[in-house]
């Protein structure tokens, strides 16, 4: 089964959409960057390197890998802003 790989945009406004943390585009990118989470592109079909701006995210490895790479005490709550 394919998945339908998404842009940062729509990878933080598909966690949006489901309740989860990480709802924002800086939350994503900022998962990217820590290696949490990753894109991948034909060229590099594994993880793409920083430098590539083509790949995109497959949003069930990457809600997998967020699960597993996110420590529980740094999530933050929907409290007031």
């Amino acid at each position: 089964m394919l998945t339908k790989t998404l842009t940062i945009s729509a990878y933080a406004r598909y966690r949006r959409e489901r309740g989860l943390p990480g709802g924002a585009k800086s939350s994503v990118h900022a998962a990217l960057l820590a290696g949490r989470i990753s894109r991948s592109c034909p060229s590099h079909p594994r993880r793409c390197p920083a430098e590539c701006r083509c790949g995109k995210i497959d949003p069930h490895r990457a809600d997998l890998a967020w699960q597993r790479w996110t420590n529980p005490a740094m999530v933050r709550t929907g409290g007031a802003r």
